[in-house]
């Protein structure tokens, strides 16, 4: 069986019914296409709010817990170096330097641009020491043990012939070259 329009009305009203029929199913995927859409952005925004509860609850826990954290806190902050002004550091480095009879000349290495063995930019010493070779090891072990947090990269130690104050040195005498990071605040 087919359709024949017999006069124009019908034929006028066939192809209206097409374009109603093709407009409808457009209008109903560009409808549906945005419920998807927007769906899907509700969904994201429902995550992103419960990630944002979750974080402040953390962050009020640690608030809560801030006084418990302070003193393990101020211990982490002094283990760098100041990097502004270390004196700090360098009379720490001439008392352990007394205490294991030694005598040293302590200077800050030029600054590189290269990232430090300890991560970031880190502040290098350039440490000369004169003493006994045990004692120049004592330093060096006094030096890993402190309160900072530092590292020997280099550690060149050869006979010496005199010691600081030019002096005819002892048989046991040694100097030693220190290259030491610490990581600065």
């Amino acid at each position: 069986m087919t359709i024949i329009p017999k006069n124009k009305w019908q034929v006028t009203l066939l192809i209206l019914a097409g374009t109603l029929i093709v407009a409808l199913a457009v209008f109903s995927y560009l409808v549906f296409g945005a419920i998807l859409g927007a769906s899907a952005q509700i969904t994201l925004s429902k995550k992103e709010v419960a990630l944002m509860q979750l974080q402040d609850k953390e962050l009020d826990s640690f608030k809560s817990r801030y006084g418990e954290y302070q003193e393990d806190l101020n211990k982490i902050g002094q283990l760098f170096v100041d990097g502004a002004n270390p004196v700090a550091f360098i009379t720490f480095l001439e008392g352990i330097s007394s205490d294991t009879n030694i005598t040293s000349d302590v200077a800050i290495a030029p600054a590189t641009n290269k990232e430090g063995a300890l991560g970031g930019r880190n502040i290098t010493f350039q440490i000369r020491v004169y003493g006994d070779f045990s004692d120049v090891l004592k330093f060096s072990e006094k030096l890993e043990a402190g309160p900072y947090l530092v590292r020997i990269n280099s550690f060149t130690v050869k006979k010496s012939q005199k010691d600081a104050d030019g002096k005819v040195a002892s048989a046991d005498a040694v100097e030693a070259y220190l290259l030491v990071e610490a990581l600065p605040r």
